[in-house]
């Protein structure tokens, strides 16, 4: 069975850093992102099964960028 991945899209790298090693010593499969440009990686075979998305992103907030993601994915 392969591990659950989750992504982290966090402007804060800092944090997001610290909630990778957390989640990675608990078995999960852990990208990071500190800005979101494309969805299309969500359209794959290795999309993420969750995001954690901070809410005050650069450029765009993470509510209109959770409706971007909506369009092509309904990962939580």
């Amino acid at each position: 069975m392969s591990k659950a991945r989750i992504l982290i899209i966090d402007a804060d790298v800092k944090l997001a850093e610290e909630t990778k090693t957390f989640l990675r010593e608990h078995d999960y499969e852990v990208n990071s992102l500190s800005q979101f440009t494309d969805t299309g990686f969500l359209t794959e075979s290795n999309a993420p099964h969750l995001i954690l998305l901070d809410v005050q992103l650069p450029g765009m907030s993470g509510f209109e960028l959770v409706q971007v993601i909506r369009r092509v994915s309904p990962v939580p």
